[in-house]
């Protein structure tokens, strides 16, 4: 699932639009997030950030 996320851009105040990209497991749990910006957040289980 893509979903354009307005955001504020703390360095310029502009309002700026990135993509984040949502990858779910089988049983419809959040694996991943990849953001248009190059970052990319990757869990392992429930609220637990393994990798970022």
């Amino acid at each position: 699932m893509d979903a354009p996320v307005p955001l504020l851009d703390n360095a310029s105040g502009d309002l700026v639009t990135r993509t984040i990209t949502y990858t779910y497991n089988s049983l419809n749990r959040l694996t991943a997030a990849d953001y248009s910006t190059g970052e990319q957040y990757v869990y392992q289980n429930v609220q637990q950030s393994v990798t970022r």
